[in-house]
């Protein structure tokens, strides 16, 4: 299907930016993290860690890549964790620091979210709920059960 081609190769993407910013907040001297806006500890602690959170986040991308019809719940997981992100980095930049990375990255992760939600909708998702079909017109309640059965001993 070609829909699925896309979303694997904008996960692969999605994948590859994660690896580059994990590396980067890892490796960066840190007059480059202050360029970029970033605060950084003198022992790098929180950089470091936000570097590896990317890359452990960059594995269940690809993850997801490789065989998105086996892990649709994995899909959710990203496009949650990318709609957090968003808003986590829209709040930070509105309310405690201008910086325009922060604000690059926030739009970029909500657009991320948004591709992924379409691709979600178009390929998983089960159409109309309020639509009812002739499968759904039947009840667990129309099965016979045990106290349906005549009583062998009357």
């Amino acid at each position: 299907m070609v829909q699925k081609k896309y979303l694997q190769w904008f996960l692969w993407l999605v994948c590859l930016h994660s690896v580059g910013v994990g590396l980067g907040l890892i490796l960066f001297p840190s007059s480059w993290l202050a360029f970029f806006g970033l605060t950084v500890d003198a022992y790098r602690f929180f950089s470091t860690q936000g570097g590896v959170f990317h890359l452990v986040m960059s594995v269940a991308y690809g993850m997801t890549a490789r065989d998105p019809d086996k892990h649709p719940g994995m899909l959710v997981f990203i496009i949650t964790t990318k709609l957090i992100a968003f808003i986590f980095l829209s709040i930070y930049f509105l309310f405690i620091e201008n910086f325009v990375t922060v604000a690059l990255s926030g739009i970029a992760d909500g657009l991320m979210a948004i591709v992924l939600l379409f691709f979600y909708l178009k390929l998983y998702s089960q159409g109309d709920p309020t639509e009812v079909t002739e499968t759904d017109q039947t009840s667990p309640l129309d099965e016979p059960s045990v106290f349906d059965k005549p009583d062998p001993n009357p």
